[in-house]
């Protein structure tokens, strides 16, 4: 289940939008810094949420920033390179690099996996209904999160299916290679095969046939909100305006 934040979805998103945006004005050992502010504050928020925010994050970025690392450091060759054992070398510009990207990567990352885990599916969809949104680009937004829970249980099914074959955990890199070719094979078959069923029901139910949708039972949404929203909204734009700024003036 799901750990709702006293936020309406659509700040939610506006406060993603604006990290995002931030978070590229960041040095590296910044980036990081608020990477672990936010961690700190949505556990502080909702101690459940916290701890299965954190592994999550870990799963997704450490084998991200470790690759990164590596090619940035050791095998790019930059101005300041150094021999280090036979065609490697060291960089630090390349490591400093490196940390800035898995650092900005990991404070998004964070920010989205916070966003998806504290929010119902259902409550976003009916957030962008109640706000006007055309029912196409709503769908397209929480239509993901609405089918992460069936897609995880069809990874199971589809593991205990091929198990009862003669698939087994373990072994050699490349048998565990295989193993994924099992696995995603027939789940990326039956999700072709969804996509194409739900698209059949949804025209079928007129589901565009008017502009918008009225929501039986919209998501509150306190009038401080649309502010903060709109001032998320408008920083944003501010600052990819000077995140371009200072990337021509480094080019010129």
């Amino acid at each position: 289940m799901s750990v709702t934040l006293e936020l309406n979805p659509r700040t939610k998103l506006a406060a993603l939008v604006w990290a995002a945006s931030f978070v590229l004005l960041l040095p590296p050992l910044a980036s990081w810094g608020f990477a672990g502010l936010v961690l700190a504050v949505v556990w502080g928020i909702s101690p459940q949420l916290g701890p299965r925010l954190l592994r999550r994050v870990l799963e997704v970025t450490l084998p991200f920033s470790a690759a990164v690392l590596l090619v940035q450091t050791i095998f790019l060759r930059h101005p300041d390179a150094e021999p280090l054992y036979g065609p490697l070398n060291f960089s630090r510009i390349g490591f400093e690099r490196g940390l800035s990207l898995s650092g900005r990567v990991t404070s998004v990352v964070v920010l989205s996996l916070a966003t998806l885990l504290s929010t119902p599916p259902a409550s976003l969809l009916r957030a962008l209904d109640a706000a006007g949104w055309p029912p196409a680009l709503a769908y397209l937004i929480a239509s993901p999160l609405l089918i992460l829970e069936s897609f995880k249980a069809r990874v199971q099914a589809i593991r205990h299916a091929q198990q009862t074959r003669g698939w087994r955990l373990g072994g050699s890199p490349l048998k565990r290679l295989r193993g994924v070719f099992l696995l995603i094979s027939p789940l990326i078959t039956t999700a072709l095969i969804e996509a194409d069923q739900r698209s059949h029901v949804l025209a079928q139910r007129g589901f565009r046939a008017f502009p918008r949708r009225t929501t039986l039972l919209p998501v509150p949404d306190a009038a401080w909100q649309h502010w903060v929203r709109l001032a998320l909204v408008s920083l944003s734009f501010v600052q990819l305006g000077v995140v371009s700024w200072i990337w021509l003036q480094s080019k010129i």
